[in-house]
């Protein structure tokens, strides 16, 4: 069961990179427990009907913290280039354990980017996060709202941006887990064009669980 949960983990990574992450699982920390991660990943900016598959890829890298505060309640933050993101979790629904069950989480977000200009840009975003576990791993659905508040050059695009994201956690040992993950934003208006972001990545997780 171990070797086939892997093997669909590198299997999505490996297709997702190659076509178009970060998220991660759906399961707040145990409570007193630290989590470190580490998660390269590319992106590409899709817009234009006709130009669909002919963004360029942009590798990036994550680097990111969390800790349990209550059972149900944790926090964290990440950085990356170029920004940082903060965010809050609160568990809806907890399974008794990651072996089986369900775990459904809240996870409001801010993003501050700072572009290479004079021009910056926040933003906030409400993913939930549904966890599905089998024996240790979990597939990850996470649909979004987010929007972007007008930076300060004034511009006054599309500000709300709609998405999902699929990934899935497979641990390697009691303290260590593979976890995979692809992205999609785009307006409401349209998935076809105007600013599609994908992103797909893969990542390591330490820590954040006691051992089940």
């Amino acid at each position: 069961m171990k070797r086939l949960s892997l093997l669909l983990a590198v299997g999505l990574g490996g297709s997702v990179l190659s076509g178009c992450a970060s998220t991660g699982m759906a399961r707040t920390l145990d409570p007193g427990h630290f989590q470190f991660s580490i998660s390269p990943s590319a992106q590409a900016v899709l817009s234009g009907r006709d130009s669909i598959g002919t963004g360029v890829p942009v590798p990036q890298l994550e680097l990111g913290a969390r800790y349990g505060v209550t059972e149900r309640l944790d926090v964290g933050a990440r950085v990356y280039f170029p920004g940082a993101e903060a965010d809050v979790r609160f568990a809806l629904l907890r399974a008794p354990s990651l072996r089986s069950g369900v775990d459904v989480t809240l996870a409001p977000s801010v993003n501050y980017v700072a572009f290479l200009s004079t021009n910056t840009q926040w933003a906030v975003s409400l993913p939930l996060l549904v966890g599905l576990n089998f024996n240790g791993s979990q597939l990850t659905l996470g649909p979004r709202v987010s929007y972007i508040f007008p930076s300060a050059s004034g511009d006054s695009g599309n500000k709300f941006l709609m998405g999902t994201s699929v990934g899935y956690a497979v641990p390697l040992n009691p303290s260590v887990r593979f976890v995979t993950e692809l992205s999609v934003l785009a307006p409401p208006a349209s998935f076809r064009g105007d600013g599609v972001l994908c992103r797909a990545g893969i990542g390591f997780t330490f820590g954040g669980y006691a051992q089940e």
